[in-house]
């Protein structure tokens, strides 16, 4: 269905009901029980989003499965329960393989029941939590990933198996779970490189009450792209160390940013940029040197620019710069982009032209 047929009436499904929801933005209200009807692919859930955000609240009148079945959909309003404790799985069951769920969950979620992200592994979920879970107890199980800057109010329960863990260093804070987290096979951590990778520091992937895991249950994802991955499991926190630097460009090696080949960059010595550093482009660099030509999927950290008239800098190339960072322009000079800039910390032109 879309908005424009749905009004602002209570929608309701029993419980071999479903509600498929392609586009727009629901205020409606919605009370939910059940897996959904029975498809040639499987049930794919009480409420189906392909698309489109939920703002409405959100009632589990029984258990419950939500999917998006190789689409992607947002519950911004909350989901609280009704006649009990009522438990939520994300991502269908049945035949249907290769159809990932994504849903992410921005509201402040009441429900009391469990929580499972995923069903099997050929039936995986995504689950972005940057809302909130009174969920006593979450389970994501094989295949599957749990990402974003949530909190939860239970427990967090990575099953046996492959399971998967997003970071995005750009945001605020990190993952919060006031129960235990237990992590009970080899969980591969996705890393988007942020304000949160600090040279020479640690970035915070997950805070927890208590944890069951050691660093062997860790794995990054790409590691090659990093310098170095030391997990550290403390008492209330689950921490990563890239080998993060603080680079100045010298384009002494070649004018190509590329991802741990090119001794184009300098901590005091010669040094090749490696995902989550720190970099800056100054005057240094001289004119000659000032023409970068992006590989793709460069995610630095941060990125300063400063620089003057006499050092226009050119970004081009069919690559891209990715990630949470944040770029800062400073200084008369001007800089040039003709490459793909799709980091997603913000820009702030402080002097000069952009």
């Amino acid at each position: 269905d879309n908005a424009n047929d749905t009004g602002t009436a209570t929608l309701t499904t029993g419980t071999h009901g479903q509600v498929l929801i392609s586009a727009g933005v629901y205020p409606n209200a919605f009370i939910l029980s059940g897996t959904g009807w029975g498809e040639a692919t499987g049930l794919l859930g009480a409420l189906r989003l392909q698309g489109g955000t939920i703002s409405g609240p959100v009632t589990l009148a029984g258990n419950t499965r939500i999917t998006s079945h190789g689409g992607s959909g947002i519950i911004s309003g909350p989901i609280g329960e009704a006649g009990g404790s009522r438990n939520l799985e994300i991502g269908g069951s049945g035949t249907a393989t290769n159809f990932n769920t994504v849903l992410t969950l921005s509201g402040a979620n009441t429900y009391t029941g469990t929580t499972s992200v995923g069903t099997a592994a050929s039936r995986t979920a995504t689950l972005n939590l940057t809302g909130s879970l009174a969920s006593p107890a979450v389970t994501v199980h094989p295949g599957s990933t749990l990402q974003g800057n949530g909190s939860m109010a239970g427990s967090l329960t990575f099953a046996a198996g492959a399971t998967n863990l997003g970071v995005n260093a750009g945001l605020p804070s990190a993952l919060s779970v006031a129960g235990a987290a237990s992590f009970n096979g080899t969980t591969t951590v996705t890393l988007t490189p942020g304000a949160g990778v600090a040279p020479g520091g640690s970035v915070t992937l997950m805070n927890y009450g208590s944890a069951s895991a050691s660093p062997a249950n860790f794995a990054l994802a790409n590691p090659a792209n990093y310098r170095q991955a030391i997990f550290t499991v403390g008492a209330t926190a689950l921490t990563l160390d890239v080998g993060a630097k603080a680079l100045t460009w010298t384009g002494a090696g070649g004018l190509t940013w590329d991802v741990a080949t090119t001794s184009n960059w300098s901590d005091g010595s010669a040094s090749a940029f490696y995902q989550g550093d720190t970099i800056t482009f100054n005057d240094s660099a001289g004119a000659a040197n000032a023409t970068v030509s992006a590989a793709a999927g460069i995610a630095p950290a941060a990125i300063s620019i400063n620089n003057s008239t006499a050092v226009p800098y050119t970004f081009a190339g069919t690559g891209s710069v990715t990630g949470g960072a944040a770029l800062v322009k400073s200084g008369n000079g001007s800089v040039f982009v003709n490459a793909a800039m799709t980091y997603t910390g913000g820009t702030t032109i402080q002097g000069g032209a952009f």
